[in-house]
């Protein structure tokens, strides 16, 4: 494995870093990941039934895997809320996928933040978000 995000920063500031100590992400591997996650998951009996809980097309979430479309932010929290990842690793995720992670500062983010700590379901904190007139994360649910 190489540097750690921090320590490329660092490098990179004093302009000493090397690429070939850079571990780049791939893509495939994340969403490979999350596939895997999604086949284990027992709450689940299919692909198919895991993609209507998260309010996407079962064959848009065929082919985010298969590395045809991407996901748009609300859609991949809805898997990773779903899949009951915590905050640490759900920001991770958004940044693996060069998606901006939640804000502390956004309303609408900092009351994502705040269920996800709680453990809630990625429906009730859309029920919270639309309680406080922000965009839930699946509009349409």
């Amino acid at each position: 494995m190489g540097a750690q995000t921090d320590e490329i920063l660092k490098e990179i500031k004093k302009g000493t870093v090397n690429e070939n100590n850079v571990d780049f992400i791939d893509e495939n591997t994340v969403r490979q990941e999350i596939r895997e996650k999604i086949n284990a998951d027992t709450d689940y009996d299919s692909m198919s039934k895991f993609a209507i809980e998260c309010s996407i097309n079962p064959s848009h979430l065929s082919d985010f895997f298969n590395n045809g479309k991407n996901l748009g932010r609300n859609k991949l929290l809805a898997v990773l809320i779903n899949l009951k990842y915590d905050l640490e690793s759900i920001q991770s995720m958004l940044s693996r996928f060069g998606i901006s992670p939640l804000y502390a500062r956004n309303r609408r983010d900092y009351q994502i933040i705040i269920g996800i700590r709680n453990g809630k379901s990625l429906d009730d904190i859309d029920v919270i978000l639309r309680q406080k007139n922000f965009e839930p994360i699946i509009p349409n649910k």
